[in-house]
């Protein structure tokens, strides 16, 4: 294996991504109507998103993620946390409260 061959990591497999978008439809509690007008896509185009009919474009990706507030991470290679927002928590950082005025906010 050459060097350039070795820094390429290998394609999502988007069979995988296809399981992750029904596991996060599921968990969100969403129809597969609900789930295909969150993502603005016609009911058809989005059963073959979980179905893993046509391969996955990076635009689908993207417009899922969004839509289901999922991490990229998650969704495209199964690491991290499911919800966009709880990928972006950090428990090493502290929030401390904000002084205005002498009174604590």
């Amino acid at each position: 294996m050459n060097r350039r061959q070795q820094l390429q990591a290998p394609p999502p497999n988007s069979q995988d991504i296809a399981h992750r978008i029904r596991v996060a439809r599921a968990a969100l509690g969403l129809g597969e109507k609900e789930a295909a007008a969150r993502v603005r896509v016609s009911l058809r185009p989005y059963r073959r998103l979980e179905t893993n009919g046509p391969r996955l474009t990076v635009e689908m990706v993207l417009k899922v993620a969004h839509a289901f507030d999922l991490s990229i991470d998650w969704l495209v290679d199964g690491d991290g946390n499911m919800s966009r927002h709880q990928a972006r928590t950090d428990s090493n950082v502290v929030v401390l409260p904000v002084r205005q005025n002498n009174h604590v906010h």
